[in-house]
């Protein structure tokens, strides 16, 4: 779906923008300067979700990201059969195939070594469900974590929903 260069038209976000405003918040934290921050998303992308809980969202998910990476964090989409797919991708150590499950159950943290209360990952996800959409972890076969978002699309009318912006 496609919106203006405003962050927010209607109840569309526009990601890259937003994006672009967590990233400078997470640069200021500890490494976040040391790390290498790719945004692939396109201008005009938007997503249904207000813009206060789409940075609820992705300021927990890209704070994970800064404290697990290695060298670089890489955030992208994509439209597939009726969905647009948000995916926040690190080089860090990943999250044990049988423990995957567990990262989203409320208090329960993998690793004791990081700041956090496990309280992050859970809200999340339980803010997505307002809007129909879905969290999923995947290691990727490059190493690191890969977190994609899932909104659906076939809802959505905007003016802007047919066309890119130029």
């Amino acid at each position: 779906m496609w919106c203006s260069e405003n962050l927010r038209t209607g109840w569309l976000t526009n990601t890259r923008p937003a994006f672009e405003k967590i990233v400078k918040a997470m640069k200021t934290m500890p490494r976040g300067d040391e790390l290498i921050w790719e945004i692939n998303i396109p201008d005009g992308l938007g997503v249904a979700i207000d813009i206060q809980d789409f940075f609820e969202v992705f300021g927990n998910l890209l704070d994970n990201a800064r404290k697990w990476a290695t060298h670089k964090i890489v955030i992208s989409s994509e439209e597939m059969e009726g969905q647009i797919i948000v995916s926040v991708q690190d080089d860090g150590p990943g999250v044990p195939n049988d423990k995957i499950d567990k990262v989203l159950k409320r208090g329960r943290r993998l690793d004791e070594q990081k700041t956090g209360t496990g309280l992050g990952l859970p809200i999340a996800a339980k803010v997505l469900e307002h809007y129909n959409a879905r969290l999923v972890f995947k290691n990727h076969q490059s190493g690191g974590t890969c977190v994609c978002i899932y909104f659906p699309t076939h809802h959505l009318q905007n003016e802007h929903t047919s066309k890119p912006l130029k």
